[in-house]
């Protein structure tokens, strides 16, 4: 299965507010627009969850601001690329993918605007608050060019990320990437 990568543009400041909200509207609310999604989750990850242990229970001990599953921390990934989606937007690259070798040569440890155990290998996600999106885009478009890559994959690929960091700034909007 080859890894894909996906971008959000979002709220942090109202991501962060869900962590320990004890929110049960919120909840409630949260869990109707996601259903299908957490379900999907749990399918994918049958052989790893049980009653207890699933997608929605991450997301209610990310309501209730508790962290008891980190074994589970492939879930709360998930979950808060979730979050990130309810309070913003997924935004695709103009040339329809971004690249994977391209995101993975970055050398990015991963990063969330909430208090949840993270994975290091996938799935991935790697968080930017809109005060560093300047300099994270410099970073980003400063690598050199792979011998074994041509000229114009690579101004593709530095474009797509390039595209996503200006719309993130010009839109003043936490940036989220994840990659599974």
């Amino acid at each position: 299965m080859s890894l894909y990568i996906q971008s959000y543009l979002t709220d942090a400041a109202k991501v962060k507010k869900v962590f320990g909200c004890k929110n049960k509207l919120f909840f409630e609310k949260a869990m109707l627009k996601l259903r299908d999604e957490l379900d999907d989750l749990d399918a994918d990850y049958d052989e790893q969850i049980n009653f207890d242990k699933n997608a929605k229970t991450v997301l209610l001990n990310i309501i209730n601001g508790k962290i008891q599953f980190n074994d589970m921390a492939f879930m709360y990934v998930h979950i808060y690329e979730k979050l990130c989606s309810v309070f913003g937007e997924q935004v695709f690259p103009p040339n329809d993918e971004y690249s994977v070798p391209y995101f993975k040569a970055i050398g990015l440890k991963p990063s969330a605007f909430l208090p949840i155990p993270l994975e290091k290998a996938k799935p991935f996600v790697y968080s930017i608050p809109v005060d560093k999106l300047n300099k994270e885009k410099q970073w980003f478009l400063g690598l050199t060019k792979p011998e074994d890559m041509s000229q114009k994959d690579f101004d593709l690929e530095q474009n797509d990320f390039a595209f996503i960091f200006d719309k993130a700034i010009k839109e003043n909007k936490d940036l989220v990437f994840t990659m599974y």
